[in-house]
């Protein structure tokens, strides 16, 4: 199996801590699915009917670091300028030992970025590690969600470009939190089957990372033009965004 990017996003606008002013990253993510025979390597057609298919997305930095998490201060100031920097759960539990045996001033509060196996700081990081910020309770703020939206896509088959039925995965409605450069990483799984007797965890089959795009203040995104391949497939029936007033007809 193996997932083959046709349009990634370049632009999206950072919706900070307000759900209400969501807007998706553009243009949108497609990705077509090809298949190939492991005895010869030839093209099979794809058909993915009973497969048990699903792609996921997740965020992830510049570098390929997973940055799933931020904590609320951050969201809320918008003042991320580069993406966040994971680090160890070991260095973390360091660092929260060291704060909570100091009674001299409380504790400093990091903008946390966490994914599923770490966290770092999201707030004024570079390349060189991450750099504390201070909140005014000096209490650690619960993480939220960097990804709103749709994150996962079931496969559908529409008409290429090109003219032959293919499988495809759009992801129209994935939304950013805070501004930054980062890429998506989509995974493609299959489901364990719903007859199967033994449970088992879903199977990887391909991954695929997109190019680095940025995502900034709502007061400074200027929405990208929408492409023709994406009026292409909407005009198949897929649910891609288009331009007020303009039909799929």
């Amino acid at each position: 199996y193996e997932l083959v990017s046709i349009q990634e996003p370049t632009d999206g606008s950072a919706f900070g801590s307000n759900l209400l002013s969501r807007l998706p990253l553009a243009p949108p993510l497609i990705l077509r699915l090809r298949v190939f025979d492991t005895r010869d390597g030839r093209e099979l057609p794809s058909d993915v009917e009973g497969s048990w298919l699903l792609c996921q997305v997740q965020l992830t930095t510049e570098s390929g670091q997973t940055a799933d998490m931020i904590s609320t201060s951050a969201a809320t100031s918008g003042s991320v300028t580069s993406p966040p920097v994971r680090r160890s759960s070991r260095q973390i539990a360091r660092s929260t030992a060291a704060a909570t045996a100091s009674s001299s001033s409380p504790p400093p509060t990091q903008a946390v970025v966490s994914g599923s196996a770490g966290a770092g700081t999201a707030e004024n990081t570079d390349a060189s590690g991450p750099v504390s910020t201070s909140s005014p309770s000096g209490i650690l703020t619960h993480p939220l969600r960097m990804l709103y939206g749709s994150l996962t896509a079931s496969p559908q088959v529409f008409r290429s470009t090109d003219g032959p039925l293919a499988t495809f995965f759009f992801f129209p409605e994935v939304c950013v939190r805070v501004r930054g450069r980062y890429r998506l990483r989509a995974t493609l799984l299959r489901l364990p089957s719903s007859t199967s007797t033994t449970s088992s965890a879903s199977a990887v089959l391909a991954t695929i990372q997109t190019s680095p795009f940025n995502v900034q203040l709502a007061s400074e995104y200027i929405a990208p033009y929408v492409t023709d391949l994406t009026r292409h497939f909407a005009r198949q029936g897929a649910a891609l965004p288009l331009p007020q007033g303009e039909h799929t007809d």
